[in-house]
């Protein structure tokens, strides 16, 4: 399922801190991934992946997650390649995403 971007272009809150050396563009296949992870993390059907987040005590937080369960489950088709072949992307995509569920409130 793919994204309805907004007419928007700004980077979500966190962008910076994960790709620092990469402007975000709509179009970019990290925040295009980064994007749909954020849109499946708010859902009904991510709500227990974000359930797992937990504080670290120093304005952190940690989220242990089960890959598989995840790309099955999310129905992303990129999250499994990209795990595979750009995991510290793929992480960092993950993470841009649970920051920007964690700042939203809920509905």
């Amino acid at each position: 399922m793919a994204r309805q971007q907004p007419a928007a272009t700004a980077a979500p809150a966190a962008w910076s801190d994960y790709f620092p050396s990469i402007p975000y563009a709509r179009g970019d296949h990290r925040a295009e991934l980064s994007a749909e992870l954020a849109d499946f993390l708010s859902s009904d059907g991510g709500s227990s992946f974000v359930s797992a987040l937990r504080p670290c005590g120093d304005g952190s937080y940690s989220l242990t997650v089960d890959y598989v369960a995840l790309a099955s489950q999310s129905g992303i088709g990129a999250l499994p390649e990209a795990l595979e072949f750009a995991p510290s992307e793929a992480l960092a995509c993950m993470a841009v995403a649970a920051h920007e569920v964690r700042r939203t409130p809920a509905h």
